[in-house]
């Protein structure tokens, strides 16, 4: 009988896969790229994660900034970049100060 107990255990040991033993899977942060072309955020929405990563890129000859209550990348000229790192979840909702009709979102889930 101890025999038989020892066999079945045994068997449930090898029988658990590597990943039931892991109690939390974790996820590399991502790397989000919105353009600036054509006086438009593209795309206009991004969803991201708290880590993640978001670099706007300006490719229109005027200047942009992409300017939000909880951020601000002052004048981005043309081919300069601004990246910011998400930590907050919420919605994010922004615009270009000098062009206020140009809107887009940040969604960090």
């Amino acid at each position: 009988m101890v025999a038989g107990l020892w066999a079945l255990l045994a068997f449930a040991l090898v029988s658990v896969s590597p990943g039931a033993l892991s109690a939390k899977t974790t996820t590399k942060p991502q790397e989000h790229v919105v353009e600036i072309h054509h006086f438009k955020f593209s795309p206009a929405t991004v969803e991201a994660k708290p880590g993640d990563t978001i670099t706007w890129k300006n490719l229109d000859a005027a200047p942009h900034t992409a300017t939000a209550k909880q951020w601000d990348s002052a004048k981005l000229n043309h081919s300069q970049s601004w990246s910011l790192k998400v930590t907050d979840k919420g919605t994010f909702e922004y615009i270009c100060t000098y062009h206020p009709a140009m809107k887009g979102k940040v969604v960090v889930k």
